[in-house]
């Protein structure tokens, strides 16, 4: 997949980088890693809120690279994708591993209930951190 395709198909577009909104971003990214942390929630809801940080700050590299996602069936795919083609195939395992999530993410909204062990939540949150650390770094880079 490349920047052309996902624009041929209409999954993104191009849009200046604008740093108001990566602050933004990264004041959203910061509360939902809280908000993941918070023992009493149920390990489901910090799943969801923790996956939502990684979507967030894959949303924040996208936008630095000077693309938005649209509005399109498959959002948090065409996400995850664009994270891809942005950073590159150095980030080829965390994408994967985050699509993965991505359906968990799904089963757990809006299919059947599903349980989620604590230590995927730790897993995830510890990924989602590293991954803001990288990010951080790619933006100030580019």
């Amino acid at each position: 997949m490349t920047w052309r395709q996902l624009l041929r198909e209409k999954r993104v577009e191009k849009r200046p980088a604008d740093k108001v909104e990566i602050d933004q971003l990264r004041t959203m990214v910061e509360r939902q890693l809280k908000d993941a942390a918070i023992s009493a929630l149920s390990e489901e809801q910090r799943f969801i809120i923790a996956y939502d940080a990684a979507r967030l700050i894959a949303t924040m590299a996208i936008r630095s690279a000077g693309y938005r996602v649209k509005e399109h069936h498959g959002f948090h795919y065409n996400t995850f994708q664009a994270f891809r083609i942005a950073l590159g195939s150095s980030i080829a395992d965390i994408t994967a591993y985050l699509d993965q999530c991505r359906k968990k993410r799904n089963l757990l909204t809006y299919d059947a209930p599903y349980s989620v062990a604590t230590t995927e939540v730790d897993e995830l949150l510890q990924k989602v951190k590293a991954l803001k650390q990288t990010v951080e770094i790619w933006i100030a880079d580019h």
